[in-house]
């Protein structure tokens, strides 16, 4: 038997396993729910039923940007509170909290992968090149 746990406060999936143990379990996650079943990590629970997670309504206004430090992509749509990183091709990173609208601006030319969270939305990733 498949099952699923997650959290009663967030709908967040904790674990998936196979076995009959379900009791003992529970009880490794405090404040947790039980459904019967596999679900996709594209869905919470509301009201302990699987449902679909939302999709954000991300927009860039260009895809390229000059690395000046002045220009750049000007980001719309994300939720109040998201998380937003941006990834360097170097390996380098920038994050924090991105507001609506924001813009994403650097003086290092290269390939950039933005991406942008906030629970129970799916995240958003988007990809911009500075030059």
């Amino acid at each position: 038997m498949i099952h699923t746990i997650f959290s009663i406060a967030t709908g967040e999936i904790l674990c998936i396993y196979s076995g009959e143990n379900l009791i003992g379990n529970l009880a490794l996650y405090p404040d947790a729910g039980s459904y019967e079943g596999e679900v996709s990590d594209e869905c919470y629970f509301v009201d302990g039923i699987p449902v679909s997670r939302p999709l954000m309504s991300v927009t860039l206004d260009k895809y390229s940007f000059l690395a000046d430090g002045a220009d750049g992509v000007t980001i719309t749509g994300a939720p109040a509170g998201s998380m937003f990183v941006a990834r360097h091709e170097s390996g380098a990173k920038v994050s924090g909290l991105i507001s609506d609208p924001d813009v994403f601006q650097s003086d290092i030319a290269g390939l950039y992968r933005l991406q942008i969270e906030l629970w129970p939305y799916l995240p958003w990733t988007g990809v911009v090149v500075g030059n």
